[in-house]
């Protein structure tokens, strides 16, 4: 049962987050400041996440946060990607500790890949 429960608060963090992309999407949708809204609502979900990480076990931490940063790249925009990713960085470097510059350069790397995902896929994509 205690692994059930682990499982609970990323679920209902995913929840929320559905209910805010709506929100932001029926909001922002067709405007200049969408991929800016969608950006910074990537970004405090990351953020979020990373500042409560799933544990699971000494040492092994797991979170969302490259997954996120890459949807954003790649389903909103690069604009949206890069305030996402900034948002991100800031948030990395707050927490500190001896992994600081792995995440950084993982952010950057999942930043880069979703990019080259979207150069790639754009045309193939309808």
């Amino acid at each position: 049962m205690l692994q059930l429960q682990a499982l609970v608060p990323p679920i209902v963090a995913l929840m929320g987050m559905a209910f805010l992309f709506n929100t932001v999407f029926g909001k922002f949708y067709d405007s200049p400041y969408q991929q800016l809204a969608f950006g910074l609502l990537f970004g405090a979900v990351i953020a979020l996440g990373m500042t409560n990480p799933l544990s699971l076990g000494e040492g092994l931490i797991f979170d969302t946060r490259t997954v996120l940063l890459g949807a954003a790249v790649a389903f909103v925009g690069p604009m949206a990607g890069s305030v996402a990713l900034i948002c991100a960085l800031i948030c990395r470097l707050m927490i500190g500790g001896a992994g600081t510059v792995s995440g950084l350069l993982g952010l950057c790397l999942a930043s880069g890949i979703a990019l080259a995902w979207r150069m790639f896929a754009k045309d193939r994509i309808k």
